[in-house]
């Protein structure tokens, strides 16, 4: 990442490390699966009883598993005020 740039007029900013950048990028590619996986493939799948069948644990880890890297992005992320 740019290190020593500072935009104009800002006065101030967060930082993010790299890594946690990267791991923003997996969160949300990994958000976007889920929601393919979840979208009805034919008009039968919104039917009432049809679709995808996901069991509650299941759920629970993808969500758990998604919240870890957010909070580990979060805890890498520093505000950085501006120079006056």
């Amino acid at each position: 990442m740019n290190e020593g740039i500072d935009a104009p007029g800002v006065t101030g900013h967060y930082r993010l490390p790299e890594e946690a950048y990267v791991t923003l990028l997996q969160t949300r590619d990994q958000l976007r699966l889920l929601e393919l996986l979840a979208m009805p493939c034919t008009l039968q799948d919104e039917q009432p009883g049809r679709g995808l069948t996901v069991a509650p644990g299941v759920l629970a880890q993808c969500f758990g598993q998604l919240a870890r890297h957010l909070d580990g992005c979060l805890a890498q992320t520093h505000w950085l005020p501006g120079r006056r």
